[in-house]
């Protein structure tokens, strides 16, 4: 409205007072007032300073009763049509004059002959350099024949103008295409009205548009067509250029969308949908403020006034909220202003790329970036061409160099010429194969003192497997090696000293040997000595016993006979030291009862107990084990010596293993003192019984024969 009457139209503000231009005025009060008159009719009208038509219909509106209460104008902008309209009039204009001076010259044909042949060479020439295909025919009832025609339109139709004049359109055409336009023509000259058309011929486009004329009181048809293929072909690209970027707007990952100046959305793709939720015919039309809080709302749209601002992008990061599931998103939005050919800002046009991965990579880049930077290990990086391209800071802190003095240079810059050939043939040939390698390098650092490092390279390779790159990770492992030889001299010094008491520990052995040897040759020889006069007492006590003695001596002789047999057991037992060490002793495990050994142990003792006051009572309960494994004759005399010793009793070891210990049943002996008071009557009386010791009983031996029970005998009892 603003375009046509030069004013701002308010709902109901008077269309008339808002004009400031005093003839637009002037015309749109006559218009309003013919229709208000009850007028209904179409007026063109040019908006000044501008080419711009408008096309207005006026209307009335009346009430059922007839009365008009108000007026109807529908606008259209004609421009395009006035434009061929223009040229119409022109062609319609030059041909009237044309007919109309060929229609005059024959009514004067006496009178003007030459005027008329000038006309009608004027005319000829027209057909002929006509640009526009111009055509005037005849129609009847059933035919419509060609009377003149533009050489173009001989062209158009491919038939020389000889051939075409008085040739009707079923002579020319196909009888199809011949039906169609002499229908049409009919139409025009019956009517009495002009049409447009559009028809294909030949592969081309052409618009035709067919109006009546009145020559010498004889309806006539005229017409012009214009070629628009090129017209066509370009609205077509056109077209096809608008749905490709349609098609690829739609099918782009990122949000964009188009909003008008005042920030009324135009148009969306998909992605944008998902963030407000809504298919893009409910956000064409609105604003953001009616889908998103107002706070965002008002940054969105200042985002959008700085594009404008600027005249050209603006790039923001926006962390928002998709509609369609909740989820967030960190968007880079570029904001660009567009322009028409004018210069005139018709929109913002905005892309939102959701960089959230982006930002976490980088973030992650980050992280393994500093973690190189500050690794306390060299690392140094190479293209293909062993050219430094990367060096963190402790590769720095351990050459002595500056970075821009490293970047671009090849490693050999460290070398100090000490590192063997082979080692670098070596590392070139696993870098060359793909493989990592590990050695040391004993390289020189810039102030020229040489170090020992440790270097692990590895070729980088690219997604597609392709090697790009060198990595070397270095340790400077001077201070080891250092700690390494030092340790090498404590170690042999170690071994030395280590070789030294070894010798000395093999002597001290072989000593002891020795004294072993001897030791068991004494024990050999002492055993033999002692054993060949107990041989002699025992026999002796035999003979005795055989020649017949009282009972008292035979008691004697069961006594002597003994002690003997227990100190011969005594000398086997030395002799098994000399066996145990020699590892020669087996052992024997034999059944036995334990009642005979207490009984021999009791008649060894008993006349010395007997001697000292001392009374020998044995209360016997039954070993559940049997005491098999202790050897016959272990428990000796030596076990009750220092009950008879003291002068009061006190226990004495119980000879039973310590498995015996642990039963309900128990044997138990006891040594008692006596003294007789007036009548005989014991006074006092002591009695000490053996019960478990906490000192662990001697292991068991090889097994002999237990001696023999008898009296009491005071030749055999200990001192």
């Amino acid at each position: 409205m603003r375009a046509i009457w030069q004013a701002d139209i308010q709902i109901g503000s008077s269309l008339l007072e808002a004009m400031s231009d005093s003839g637009l005025r002037q015309l749109a009060r006559q218009s309003i007032d013919r229709a208000f008159a009850g007028e209904s009719f179409v007026e063109i009208r040019h908006q000044p300073g501008a080419d711009i038509h408008y096309e207005l219909s006026w209307n009335h509106v009346r009430l059922p009763d007839g009365t008009i209460v108000g007026v109807t104008a529908f606008i259209r902008d004609v421009r395009e049509r006035m434009a061929m309209q223009t040229a119409q009039n022109e062609a319609r204009l030059a041909l009237l004059s044309l007919l109309e001076d060929q229609i005059r010259d024959r009514a004067a044909l006496e009178s003007a002959s030459a005027s008329l042949q000038e006309s009608e060479r004027m005319f000829a020439l027209f057909l002929r350099h006509s640009p526009v295909h111009v055509f005037i025919k005849e129609v009847s009832a059933t035919e419509s024949r060609v009377l003149r025609a533009s050489d173009s339109f001989q062209k158009m139709l491919g038939i020389p103008g000889a051939d075409m004049v008085g040739k009707t359109m079923m002579e020319l055409l196909p009888p199809e295409l011949a039906a169609k336009i002499t229908a049409d023509d009919r139409a025009v000259t019956s009517n009495g009205e002009e049409i447009m058309l559009e028809e294909e011929l030949n592969g081309r486009s052409y618009t035709t548009i067919k109006f009546p004329i009145v020559m010498a009181g004889k309806t006539l048809l005229a017409g012009y067509t214009m070629d628009i293929t090129e017209r066509k072909q370009a609205e077509l690209a056109l077209a096809k250029e608008r749905a490709f970027l349609k098609n690829l707007i739609q099918a782009l990952p990122d949000l964009v969308w188009l909003k008008d100046p005042a920030g009324t959305y135009l148009a969306c793709n998909p992605r944008f949908e998902a963030f407000f939720g809504a298919p893009e015919q409910q956000i064409v039309g609105r604003t953001d403020y009616d889908f998103v809080e107002r706070e965002l709302a008002d940054a969105f749209r200042n985002n959008d006034l700085q594009a404008i601002s600027a005249s050209g992008p603006s790039v923001n990061e926006e962390e928002v909220r998709f509609a369609s599931d909740g989820h967030r998103e960190l968007l880079e939005t570029i904001k660009a202003p567009m322009f028409d050919a004018n210069g005139a800002l018709i929109g913002v046009l905005g892309v939102g790329r959701d960089i959230s991965r982006a930002r976490q990579n980088e973030k992650e880049l980050n992280k393994l970036s500093l973690a190189v930077e500050q690794s306390p290990e060299s690392i140094v990086i190479t293209n293909l061409l062993a050219e430094i391209e990367y060096v963190n800071e402790s590769f720095l802190d351990t050459t002595g160099y500056r970075r821009e003095e490293l970047i671009g240079h090849n490693p050999r810059v460290l070398q100090s010429g000490k590192t063997p050939p082979q080692t670098y043939a070596a590392m070139w040939a696993a870098l060359s194969q793909g493989r990592p390698w590990k050695g040391e390098f004993f390289n020189r650092r810039k102030d020229g003192s040489e170090y020992h490092e440790f270097a692990i390279v590895t070729p980088l390779r690219q997604a597609d497997g392709t090697i790009s790159h060198y990595v070397a990770v270095k340790e400077d492992i001077s201070e080891k090696k250092k700690a390494g030889d030092e340790l090498d001299k404590h170690r042999h010094h170690l071994q030395e000293l280590v070789d030294e008491r070894t010798r000395e520990l093999l002597a001290a052995q072989h000593q002891a040997d020795a004294a072993n040897i001897a030791k068991s040759r004494f024990l050999a020889n002492m055993s033999h000595e002692i054993r060949t006069p107990m041989n002699a007492i025992i026999g002796l006590t035999y003979l005795l016993r055989r020649a017949g003695t009282t009972p008292g001596q035979s008691a004697l002789l069961d006594k002597i006979d003994g002690a003997g047999r227990h100190l011969l057991s005594i000398i086997n037992d030395i002799l098994d030291l000399s066996k145990i060490d020699a590892g020669k002793l087996q052992l024997e495990s034999t059944d036995f009862h334990l009642s005979a050994i207490l009984d021999n142990v009791a008649s060894i003792i008993g006349l010395a107990a007997q001697a000292k006051g001392l009374r020998i009572e044995r209360m016997s309960m039954t070993c559940p084990c049997g005491c098999a494994a202790i050897r016959r004759g272990c428990a000796r005399p030596c076990s009750t010596r220092p009950a008879m010793r003291s002068s009061s009793p006190r226990p004495v070891p119980s000879p039973c293993a310590p498995s015996c210990w642990k039963t309900a049943a128990m044997t138990c002996w006891c040594v008692s003192r006596s003294r007789t008071v007036g009548s005989g009557s014991p006074r006092n009386s002591y009695r000490a019984c053996s019960r478990p010791s906490s000192r662990p009983t001697p292991r068991p031996r090889a097994s002999m024969a237990a001696p023999g029970s008898g009296s009491p005998s005071p030749a055999a009892s200990p001192s």
